[in-house]
């Protein structure tokens, strides 16, 4: 199977900081038949118009866009605004107590991550 990063969860929330022009000149060259899982994007203008949803919603919750049956959820690592990682987390989809957990979770740890992201690493002894 081939899945291109858009069809994560993870992928899209790398994306997250990007305006519209730039996703849909940057993906104008892909193939979006027969990748993916049952859900996934199926254009440029789609992807874009799924993660303007997530960013009302702080998180990315691609349902069976990976996969049939997977439910990833997934929030950008922001250092100064920009999306420098991602956090996932991926649950089967009719999980649906663990897919609430990971709503609240997968965003606070993302946050947390990007608050410490630009400090300098010390060495243990």
């Amino acid at each position: 199977m081939v899945t291109p990063i858009w069809s994560t969860g993870g992928g899209r929330a790398l994306l997250w900081h990007r305006e519209r022009t730039e996703i849909l000149d940057l993906l104008a060259a892909s193939s979006f038949i027969g990748v993916g899982g049952p859900n996934a994007s199926r254009s440029p203008a789609d992807v874009v118009d799924r993660l303007e949803q997530d960013r009302g919603t702080g998180y990315i919750e691609a349902v069976e866009e990976f996969e049939y049956g997977v439910v990833e959820i997934a929030a950008p690592v922001l250092v100064e605004g920009d999306a420098v990682a991602a956090v996932s987390a991926a649950c089967h989809s009719t999980d649906t107590q663990a897919r609430a957990r990971l709503r609240t979770e997968v965003p606070r740890l993302a946050m947390h991550l990007g608050s410490i992201a630009g400090r300098p690493v010390v060495p243990a002894d």
